[in-house]
């Protein structure tokens, strides 16, 4: 079965966490850290996200993010591929990293913001890895809370306004949620939900993704049509295969049913295609 499409709305804040597939796999030592870091900078700066918050743990990462495009879906996979490649090269290993497909809950920064953050930072705190979120290094909280200095691919000021018109204010509020939590410490993760927002939010986003869907729906006969699919060589085919897959609105069963071929040579393309993109020696070291 094709996995279901994705809606992504623009100019939207995204709560996005991954998993590994087995237990505390995603980073073993600081090293991991630091390249998924790099990874991420990177990411941030080609999709042109504006980055909030961020905090990673072993098992997992989560992400604060607004997006300005429908680029997030292409955005993870690039972030995800290019981390297990990078790790399998350091570590020695082949098969899968993350558990199924990544998370994405969008949030009402008037509404859902202060959720957010607690979801996304004390999340090593519930996990037992750390005493409270200031205690934990891999994470944007300190360089929010101007305890160490920021990096240039962290919107600090744009996630304080958001809760307050005084930096001050904004991060004591901050601490005052924070430290008001009440759940036990050790618990598993907090429930997945869609989005953490007013009924009005949600709605908005139903209609938005109605929209999207329906454009998707008319579009479909707009896959790359310049090239004859039947009399196109299989390098210009493939090339096409790609442009679509990359452009985050259709599934590989959708391509493939387009071009006319067998879902698995869509795979295969993709896969390929993920080979021959290499990482610098500089993170993959």
């Amino acid at each position: 079965m094709a996995r279901p499409l994705r809606v992504e709305v623009v100019d939207t804040t995204y709560l996005v966490s991954a998993r590994s597939l087995a237990p505390d796999a995603l980073f073993g030592n600081a090293t991991d850290y630091r390249i998924f870091l790099e990874l991420l900078e990177r990411s941030v700066c080609r999709y042109e996200w504006q980055l909030l918050a961020w905090c990673l743990s072993p098992g997992s990462y989560h992400l604060l993010l607004r997006i300005g495009a429908r680029n997030l879906a292409t955005g993870m996979r690039y972030l995800n591929s290019a981390y297990t490649l990078a790790h399998h090269q350091r570590h020695r290993r082949r098969g899968r990293l993350f558990k199924g497909r990544y998370e994405a809950i969008a949030v009402e920064p008037a509404v859902g913001l202060m959720e957010a953050l607690q979801r996304l930072w004390l999340m090593p705190w519930r996990a037992g890895v750390a005493a409270d979120a200031a205690d934990w290094h891999w994470s944007s909280y300190a360089e929010t809370m101007a305890l160490r200095p920021a990096a240039e691919c962290l919107a600090v000021s744009p996630l304080l306004e958001l809760l307050h018109d005084s930096p001050a204010q904004a991060r004591a509020l901050i601490d005052a949620a924070l430290e008001g939590h009440a759940q036990t410490r050790g618990e598993p993760p907090l429930p997945p939900r869609r989005c953490l927002g007013s009924q009005e939010f949600l709605s908005r986003l139903r209609a938005s993704a109605r929209r999207t869907r329906g454009q998707v729906a008319a579009g479909a006969s707009r896959l790359p049509t310049a090239i004859p699919f039947a009399a196109a060589d299989p390098a210009g085919r493939r090339e096409a295969m790609l442009a679509a897959y990359a452009s985050g609105g259709y599934t590989q069963r959708e391509i493939a049913h387009q071009f006319g071929v067998h879902a698995a040579t869509v795979s295969r393309a993709v896969g390929f295609s993920r080979q021959r993109r290499q990482i610098s020696p500089s993170i993959s070291n």
